[in-house]
């Protein structure tokens, strides 16, 4: 007896296993489901250079953090910063295949590992930090691309801190996901003022040493994110001849300019923004 979905020579087992899985072993939907991705994925995926990723082009929002750094149910963890979105920086697709390119380069195709997903929704200091409900259409083509592309890649999505009052924003984003996603998200409860410490209920997904790590990752993008994009290194050149040196001016000159008033120092051109000094994200929630 045939394996299902064996004709489809561009995926691999463990993929078709996966899309088998995610359409209750419904061959035909999976079938069509794996279909459309192999397709999506030929036209997608890998990247050209030109296109805008994560930490080039686009916020550092997220990473996957070392293989040391496990959740307790042994998966690895993908820490996302959710107020370093920024919606000018790309469109939702960039943001979307972006991710994807992620998940591709730490998920082999030919295994069926799970991924743990922590979302720090706490603004940071030179962020966007966007208000709740701006983020909505992205993270509505985000769960469609993942969804539709990497199912039975989700073990748990834990969002924290989260004020209770945020329950509205929660309700308004779990309407574009499926039950089966639905059910593996986790909201721990708590103040999302960037100052506040992650909450300790996490300990229930994660190891103390992870928030440290989660901890470390957040000091590490304080600022304003742009001037931290990977830049790469200049090309090397040959060495050209130094230019001859001018000759120094006269004594008297210098004199005359040592007298000169100094002038004002130029006014500062770049200001921050009111986000990025105001605790937006789920905190504003709070306060409203």
């Amino acid at each position: 007896m045939a394996t299902p979905l064996s004709d489809l020579t561009d995926a691999t087992d463990a993929e078709r296993k996966r899309f088998l899985t995610a359409r209750q072993d419904d061959e035909a939907a999976a079938r069509e489901m794996l279909t459309a991705h192999i397709a999506w994925r030929k036209a997608s995926l890998p990247l050209p250079a030109s296109a805008k990723t994560l930490g080039w082009g686009l916020p550092n929002m997220a990473s996957v953090l070392a293989d040391s750094h496990r959740c307790r149910a042994g998966c690895r963890i993908l820490l996302v910063h959710g107020a370093m979105y920024d919606s000018e920086a790309g469109s939702h697709d960039d943001y979307a295949l972006g991710f994807a390119a992620l998940f591709d380069q730490y998920l082999a195709r030919d295994s069926d590992e799970k991924v743990t997903v922590l979302v720090d929704v706490r603004g940071g200091d030179g962020w966007p930090n966007p208000r709740p409900w701006s983020a909505l259409p992205w993270l509505r083509v985000l769960a469609r691309v993942l969804s539709a592309n990497f199912p039975e890649r989700l073990k748990r999505l834990v969002l924290f801190p989260v004020p209770w009052v945020a329950s509205t924003a929660w309700t308004a984003a779990s309407a574009f996901i499926d039950e089966n996603t639905a059910a593996k998200v986790q909201l721990l409860s708590g103040p999302a003022a960037r100052t506040e410490p992650i909450p300790a209920a996490i300990d229930e997904f994660v190891e103390a040493s992870v928030v440290a790590e989660c901890n470390t990752q957040r000091a590490s993008r304080q600022g304003n994110w742009q001037q931290q994009l990977f830049v790469p290194p200049p090309p090397v050149v040959e060495a050209i001849a130094a230019p001859a040196v001018e000759p120094s001016p006269p004594k008297k000159a210098v004199e005359a300019a040592a007298t000169e008033p100094a002038a004002a120092p130029a006014a500062e051109v770049q200001q921050q923004t009111p986000q990025q000094t105001q605790d937006y994200g789920l905190a504003e929630l709070e306060l409203s």
